[in-house]
């Protein structure tokens, strides 16, 4: 009786594995299948353009192809009071953003006036081979205290002027890497067409921040023929460090040879404005001077 027993029970283990293995065969099969996907090839721009921002600013909505034109809609939160020196004649609300006039031209709901605090939700670029449109969608509370929403057009651009305009043109501020150094976490974004100039001797480190780094060669303007020196910046760092007593980004750059990150506190600019091409500073710039 006790080995019929045992034998009953040997059955049912086996059972019960090979039953088990059933599912975890099927449930791997399954996983596999959700998540195993062919390589993507691009073929379109748009496919080009979906950047990963990490949930953060610049992160594409949505795009589409309308009317010839390539539809952009990204993610960009931020609230900025207008300034005076916006010309408030452009500061019309439409309902929607538009190209042309016609019968799929916005409705105009209202207008925005000097210091009213607007929320920017949401940007839109509208491009073709040679015009760039840019508009942003925004919260403001009335006078009544109820919520406005709507949309406000800052400009078209020739394509090659919107490199300057647009605050997400070509993936700017777009996410590359973290670095480490330390107890420091740096957080590498691409910058496009921002330039500094350097007028006092800097060194060039192998990664941004002081520790946990090394110097790999100096620029000295001294040395140039003009007594500073132009430098293209193609990477910077979101954080900020002090040192002097001063708080900025590390900038990426190459000079002659070698190739690091230098120190934006020890650095200038050329133009008016914000110091950096980041979004948000271009976004403040458009609304204050457009």
């Amino acid at each position: 009786m006790k080995s019929i027993i045992i034998l009953l029970i040997l059955v049912i283990f086996i059972f019960n594995c090979s039953n088990n293995k059933g599912i975890e065969d099927k449930l791997e099969s399954k996983k596999i299948e959700k998540n195993e996907k062919p390589v993507e090839k691009v073929f379109a721009v748009e496919d080009y353009l979906k950047c990963d921002y990490q949930n953060g600013n610049g992160t594409i909505i949505e795009t589409r192809n309308d009317e010839n034109f390539l539809w952009i809609f990204r993610k960009h939160n931020q609230v900025i009071e207008i300034s005076d020196e916006t010309y408030e004649e452009d500061l019309v609300i439409y309902d929607k953003p538009v190209l042309n006039e016609g019968q799929n031209s916005g409705i105009v709901i209202g207008k925005l006036n000097f210091h009213d605090v607007i929320n920017i939700m949401q940007e839109v670029e509208a491009i073709n081979s040679n015009q760039y449109f840019y508009w942003i969608e925004f919260t403001k509370k009335s006078d009544s205290g109820t919520n406005i929403n709507g949309w406000l057009f800052l400009g078209v651009y020739q394509y090659d002027y919107a490199q300057f305009k647009i605050p997400y043109f070509n993936n700017r501020w777009e996410i590359l890497e973290t670095i480490n150094n330390g107890k420091n976490h740096w957080t590498i974004r691409k910058m496009i067409y921002q330039d500094v100039a350097i007028w006092d001797t800097v060194n060039i480190y192998d990664k941004p921040g002081l520790v946990d780094t090394k110097i790999i060669s100096k620029i000295i303007p001294q040395e140039s023929e003009k007594p500073y020196i132009n430098l293209n910046v193609t990477e910077a760092t979101e954080e900020e460090e002090t040192i002097d007593g001063v708080a900025d980004r590390w900038l990426k750059i190459k000079f002659n040879e070698a190739e690091g990150w230098i120190f934006g506190g020890y650095v200038s600019i050329e133009r008016g404005g914000y110091k950096y091409n980041t979004p948000e500073n271009i976004i403040k710039f458009v609304l204050e001077r457009y």
